[in-house]
């Protein structure tokens, strides 16, 4: 098997956690999954996964009516700002962008657009699908991290859409009242194959995760997860709006997938040229979100319905 550079020099040094290995196989700088390739989209001869915005521009514009919402709620500010981390190609950008120009035009002109991305690749498409945008009184800005975003005091709208599923989780196996992480490494034949640490887990934060999951013989832990979100709460200090779509369920166990061409494959056949993700735990994600927020998951189709999707896809 030839691996990525940088992973099998990670490799050669001994056995690697499930978080090291998705780091290198999705987000190296020369070799990474996202950082060299536009992977979303509906034609299943040059993409690997579709997202929703993808499939039908009804999705973007429901979250867009909701956006304008938000800044209804807040007393339609004259100055305000759009954060989207991990935009994907920007499709639902400009959705939503498209919808604010049709039901809250007034809304465009104090509005400033962030986008997050880490991937050269994918910031050069999006900035391709959102170049009508550019003659907004504020154009989209692009930032690396979340880091890079000045901190603001005006109304913030926070959106992400299949962001946390592909954060890097470690996972761990119980055995006995003792939990083992679990690794990758490379076998005689130069394979990849999976292995237990020798030594039990004594990490306090990985013991106090599992300790809320008794049912699981197998947990996954995101050690990235509370700061991204503390990070993403801190973005302003005015009033803020969250909507985050992922898929998942309240606790999760084995779940780390791989995704080529519209199939489904192993995690380790194809570093590097494979999506890897896992479903989101939404008790931890809600859990990430510091007071006084109060963090509420909806089924997507409750949200789509409750904010007018049928009747949109009736009239397109």
């Amino acid at each position: 098997m030839a691996l990525p550079p940088a992973l099998a020099q990670a490799l050669a040094a001994g056995p690697i956690d499930v978080a090291t290995y998705m780091q290198h196989c999705l987000y190296d700088s020369q070799t990474g999954y996202y950082m060299t390739r536009v992977p979303m989209g509906a034609d299943i001869a040059t993409t690997d996964f579709v997202t929703a915005p993808e499939l039908c521009q009804a999705f973007g514009e429901v979250v867009g009516a909701w956006v304008a919402q938000g800044w209804q709620f807040w007393g339609r500010p004259e100055l305000w700002q759009l954060v989207e981390v991990g935009a994907g190609r920007g499709t639902l950008l400009a959705d939503i962008l498209r919808t604010l120009q049709q039901v809250a035009p007034a809304a465009l002109q104090g509005l400033q657009v962030f986008v997050v991305e880490i991937s050269p690749t994918l910031q050069q498409a999006q900035q391709h699908t959102l170049r009508a945008w550019q003659t907004l009184p504020h154009p989209p800005v692009w930032a690396p991290t979340v880091a890079a975003i000045p901190v603001s005091t005006h109304p913030t709208v926070v959106l992400s859409n299949e962001l946390f599923d592909a954060l890097p989780v470690r996972q761990f196996q119980r055995q006995g009242a003792d939990w083992f992480e679990r690794l990758i490494a490379l076998s005689a034949t130069n394979e990849l194959i999976w292995q237990l640490a020798p030594q039990a887990c004594t990490e306090a934060a990985v013991l106090t995760y599992a300790a809320a999951y008794p049912q699981h013989s197998v947990i996954e832990y995101c050690p990235g997860l509370v700061g991204l979100v503390q990070a993403l709460q801190q973005l302003t200090t005015g009033p803020q709006r969250h909507w985050h779509c992922d898929y998942g369920a309240q606790g999760t166990a084995e779940t780390l997938q791989a995704v080529q061409r519209h199939q489904m494959v192993s995690p380790l056949a194809h570093p590097g040229e494979a999506d890897l993700t896992c479903q989101v735990n939404f008790h931890a994600l809600q859990q990430a979100y510091i007071a006084p927020w109060q963090s509420q998951c909806t089924d997507l189709s409750i949200f789509l319905h409750q904010h007018g999707f049928a009747s949109r896809v009736t009239a397109l």
